[in-house]
């Protein structure tokens, strides 16, 4: 047991209530089905026809209830979206970390959790092949139904082919039956099904399209058409990065959104430096003496970011007020059926949200021995990391971010950015180095010597700090491995400061 922990224990006796989700999809689905009558009509009664909520305006940002209830797959202002790639390339070129975190070399792979590279792929690219026969589309329209392609089109394996004088000759038998088949890129027979209108043209032997269209497909004889950050050596390394969603009644959607900024950016610094990173998007909130805390991932490991899903799952009213709400709702109904659920007692999904501080430390401690004690996780969180590489972070006075001007802004997402950085810094390097990169960043910011101290001394005691007792306490061992890492580095760091 460590003297220098902090005390977050002070939640012992609550009751804590998790959950994690393979994607936002699946978060949804099991939620809102399991929503009963009673509940979606409450959540329902403050909402017109047209989409006002009576309590506040702009609370939803629906124009209609309809709109709520449907799918919303487009953040509701993408003009926002825009702007704050934007300014992250800004903020970007004012980060220094040291060289603590250089970029890795990018190497081509055939790993598919790399990022496709088309130039790569395009050393081989070459049409894939589909066989058409309009005499079997017309004849026996089901022939091949079983393989869930369009009527007339048959399986390569079936396909027979003879080359007469040099034209290469295609078809299917059936009963003693031939039916001849046109070659035809992969692809054109269903685009011509959806749109029968487009223009074609011939490609040596084959039909393709003059166009462009969603279903055509092309492959490439060339593997390593995939780009990867090259290993720095020793063990691959990756990191959790929790964001919460959503924010008070009055925050609007752009406050909601800068104030994950710091996780993005610590995502692209740490993803070119070679580790992995993997973002969760988190809804954290508290009713009386409840604690809730429910997660699905917006980017996993190798794959780019997609500042539409993040924007969608983080910083949407639509989707935070209502739909993840409502599946909340639904999920505990399910998981909890033995409790009396209502919405003064955070059965609704909503409630106070928990945007940083102790309080949020102790729940997301917590959070971590739920989750490695879960055994069944979904495909999207079966890896797990150490404990001490699941963060969470975000700027905690999200309101302030909206009328701050962009010097004041840009200062509140790098101070938070700086201090998961530096926290993964501390666990991945020496100490006396990450030590050396911190007083020398802080003291250009004209910090103290004795106020850096201290904001290195707080990094490690929050990111070595477990719950003791009560629900979803850590375990012993955890305590021993966690506790004994904190007074190694602290001692340490007092070495380095008599130095």
């Amino acid at each position: 047991m460590s003297k220098n922990a902090n005390n977050i224990d002070s939640l012992k006796s609550r009751d804590f209530y998790f959950g994690t989700f393979d994607s936002s999809d699946d978060f949804q689905r099991i939620g809102i089905k399991s929503v009963p009558k009673e509940t979606r009509d409450a959540f329902d009664k403050d909402i017109s026809r047209d989409g006002v909520n009576v309590k506040a305006p702009n609370f939803y940002r629906a124009k209609t209830i309809d709109e709520l209830r449907g799918d919303i797959d487009t953040f509701i202002d993408m003009p926002l979206v825009k702007n704050t790639i934007d300014s992250f390339d800004g903020v970007l070129e004012k980060i220094d970390m040291g060289g603590a975190f250089e970029k890795a070399r990018l190497v081509a792979t055939r790993n598919k959790q790399g990022i496709f590279d088309f130039g790569l792929a395009s050393k081989g690219l070459y049409r894939p092949s589909e066989y058409y026969s309009q005499d079997l589309a017309d004849r026996f329209p089901n022939e091949f139904e079983s393989f869930n392609e369009p009527s007339g089109l048959v399986p390569p394996d079936f396909v027979k082919n003879k080359k007469v004088d040099g034209k290469v000759y295609f078809w299917y038998s059936r009963s003693n039956e031939d039916f001849i088949c046109q070659q035809r890129q992969y692809g054109v027979t269903r685009a011509l099904d959806e749109n029968p209108e487009l223009e074609t043209e011939m490609f040596g032997d084959m039909l393709i399209l003059k166009k462009p269209n969603k279903n055509l497909r092309f492959a490439s004889t060339y593997d390593k058409c995939y780009l990867m950050h090259k290993k720095q050596g020793g063990k691959a390394k990756s990191v959790d990065l929790y964001v919460v969603q959503g924010g008070l009644g009055s925050t609007s959607e752009k406050a909601m959104i800068l104030k994950t900024m710091p996780v993005l950016l610590a995502s692209q610094i740490l993803e070119e430096a070679g580790i992995k990173t993997r973002i969760y998007a988190t809804r954290a909130y508290s009713s009386g003496s409840k604690y809730f805390f429910f997660t699905y991932p917006v980017k996993n490991y190798g794959q780019e970011l997609d500042w539409n899903e993040l924007a969608l799952n983080v910083g949407d009213p639509r989707i935070f007020r209502y739909k993840t709400w409502l599946s909340i709702a639904g999920i505990l109904a399910k998981d909890y059926p033995e409790e009396s659920w209502n919405e003064n007692n955070g059965g609704f999904g909503y409630g106070s949200t928990l945007y940083g501080g102790r309080t949020m430390d102790e729940v997301f401690e917590r959070y971590k021995t739920f989750i490695g004690e879960k055994t069944v996780l979904g495909d999207s969180n079966k890896k797990l990391v150490d404990r001490t590489l699941m963060l969470i972070g975000g700027v905690e006075d999200a309101d302030s971010l909206e009328y701050a001007n962009e010097a004041d802004a840009n200062k509140m997402i790098l101070e938070e950015f700086y201090r998961i950085m530096d926290t993964v810094d501390f666990q991945f390097n020496q100490t006396e180095k990450v030590a050396d990169r911190i007083i020398a960043r802080e003291l250009e910011n004209n910090k103290t010597k004795g106020t850096i101290k201290t904001y290195m001394n707080d990094i490690l005691k929050r990111a070595y700090s477990l719950p003791k007792s009560g629900q979803y306490a850590s375990s012993k061992s955890d305590q021993e491995k966690v506790f004994g890492v904190l007074d190694d580095k602290l001692d340490k760091l007092f070495n380095y400061y008599q130095k």
